[in-house]
């Protein structure tokens, strides 16, 4: 089982690096700096906020990954 935990700490790791992301990315979209699809302000602010919601959940999950790994590793 030894081999099996580097690669879930590994896709772990990614997770909580993919959820920063999307909450820098709806910020800046928020912010009105990055408007790839060219929309209209206020789509692109409600787009923004979902991205930022969004990567707010995926780093709750991450979170609570983490504090279950860490307690099995004690155990």
């Amino acid at each position: 089982m030894a081999g099996n935990e580097n690669p879930s700490r590994i896709l772990m790791f990614v997770g909580g690096m993919m959820s920063l992301f999307y909450i820098a990315l709806g910020v800046v979209m928020i912010m009105g700096g990055f408007n790839i699809f060219n929309l209209e302000p206020t789509n692109a602010r409600l787009l923004g906020g979902a991205l930022a919601g969004y990567g707010l959940f995926r780093l709750y999950l991450f979170i609570q990954r983490f504090r279950q790994m860490r307690n099995e590793d004690q155990q």
